[in-house]
């Protein structure tokens, strides 16, 4: 149980970065948009 957490926890880690790269895609559509 306790090395599925620290799984999890790493996961959540891993969708924050994803986020993180969504927004700067969407800064650099909106840069070439312009």
């Amino acid at each position: 149980m306790d090395h599925y957490d620290i799984t999890v926890e790493h996961s959540d880690t891993t969708l924050e970065r994803s986020n993180t790269t969504v927004q700067h895609c969407d800064t650099t559509v909106n840069t070439v948009t312009q």
